[in-house]
C-alpha cells in the first residue's frame, strides 16, 4: 500500500469522525434550543460538507482496499507458477 494513499485515508477518515462529533453537537444543541421553546439555529452548510467530504473518503477506501488486495492476488499468483 502507498503511504500517501494510507494517510489521505487516514486525514479523510479522522476529519470524518470529526464531522460526525460537529453534527451530534449541532443535534444536541437543536434539542436544547427547542426544549427552552426557541426557534432551532440551522446549519445550512452541515450536509452539504459532508456530501463533499463523502466521495473522497470513499475513494481512499477503495483505493487503500484495492492496493491491498491487489498484491495479496499479485503474490499469491506469482507463487502458484
Amino acid at each position: 500500500m502507498s503511504l500517501s494513499h494510507h494517510r489521505y485515508l487516514k486525514k479523510a477518515q479522522n476529519l470524518d469522525a470529526k464531522l460526525q462529533a460537529a453534527f451530534e453537537k449541532i443535534e444536541a444543541f437543536n434539542v436544547e434550543e427547542e426544549s427552552f421553546g426557541w426557534d432551532t439555529t440551522q446549519y445550512p452548510m452541515r450536509q452539504q460538507v459532508l456530501n463533499t467530504l463523502k466521495p473522497y473518503l470513499q475513494l481512499y477506501e477503495m483505493t487503500v482496499e484495492f492496493n491491498n488486495k491487489y498484491k495479496y492476488v499479485l503474490i499469491a499468483n506469482h507463487n502458484k507458477i
